[in-house]
């Protein structure tokens, strides 16, 4: 009872956080519903009931824990040849409702009350662009084919392993200043 008390007094924030946990928890269990493994099942809806419990208790492991079980759940899908689209969406909606879950405890932690709405509102704006762009980029590479050989492949790995850490640097600094 006291659980759904506290969940309706959730921001826009909270609710797009429960949203996100929930919508990998179907994605999960749809991956294997389909298949022999109620362990797993089990296991998935445990771990999303957790992750529902952590809206008011906050610990700092679950986020973690929960997203590299639900990327585990996710590979073990494509090993066993589910549907990639499906597979795909559930890999990005595991990986925001991480960042959702990480960015509210970072808030928590440094005690911003001043324009939290803004800068919560700020972070689901970048998000939901950042989701877009990579679902997009996806579909194409899935539809695409180029050909190119190993060492090309390798070069373009570490290209991108490059400008993604410069990205993130970059939104680190931007970030840290706009909360001073």
């Amino acid at each position: 009872m006291e659980l759904i008390k506290s969940l309706r007094n959730l921001s826009l924030f909270q609710v797009l956080r429960c949203l996100a946990q929930i919508s990998i928890s179907v994605l999960s269990l749809l991956v294997f519903l389909s298949s022999q493994y109620l362990s797993l099942i089990a296991f998935v809806l445990f771990l999303s009931f957790l992750w529902l419990i952590n809206q008011n208790y906050h610990w700092r492991w679950l986020p973690s824990v929960v997203f590299t079980t639900q990327i585990m759940v996710i590979v073990a899908g494509l090993l066993l040849d589910f549907a990639q689209p499906l597979l795909i969406l559930a890999t990005v909606i595991a990986i925001s409702a991480w960042d959702l879950d990480v960015f509210d405890l970072y808030l928590r932690e440094e005690n911003i009350v001043k324009d939290r709405h803004v800068i919560e509102s700020r972070h689901i704006k970048r998000l939901l662009l950042i989701d877009g762009f990579g679902l997009c980029l996806t579909y194409l590479a899935m539809n695409l084919s180029v050909g190119i050989n190993f060492t090309t492949a390798v070069i373009l790995s570490i290209l991108a392993i490059l400008g993604l850490t410069t990205g993130i640097n970059f939104f680190n600094k931007s970030a840290k200043t706009s909360f001073r």
